[in-house]
């Protein structure tokens, strides 16, 4: 869904990080022309507890100011073709989650009339 070209190692040398709905993947640049697929070892899956998340975005910024880049991800959702969500709007300044009910998504908030 999106990609994001930083230096995360400090060698010199553009790394990738690749985001998307099953799997989001950093490669290290070889240097080479080649890259290595690195993100069981950096930690950086995209999965939280046993979920991953829809990544669409990401961005590598040197967030506190160590002179290492730090990776930031944009979630879009948690979804799968099992567990689709709805987003509800609150008169358009919130987003809020939707719980299911019998198998059918139901606003958490009530609804005015």
């Amino acid at each position: 869904m999106g990609a994001a070209a930083g230096d995360y190692d400090n060698d010199g040398w553009a790394d990738l990080y690749v985001t998307g709905v099953n799997r989001n993947i950093l490669y290290h640049n070889n240097q080479d022309g080649t890259f290595a697929d690195v993100t069981q070892k950096a930690g950086v899956t995209g999965v939280f507890g046993n979920k991953k998340l829809w990544s669409v975005s990401a961005a590598w910024i040197d967030y506190d100011n160590d002179g290492l880049l730090d990776l930031f991800v944009a979630n879009y959702l948690d979804w799968s073709p099992e567990n689709s969500r709805v987003l509800w709007s609150a008169r358009q300044t919130a987003f809020l989650p939707a719980v299911h009910v019998q198998g059918r998504a139901k606003s958490a908030v009530p609804q005015q009339r």
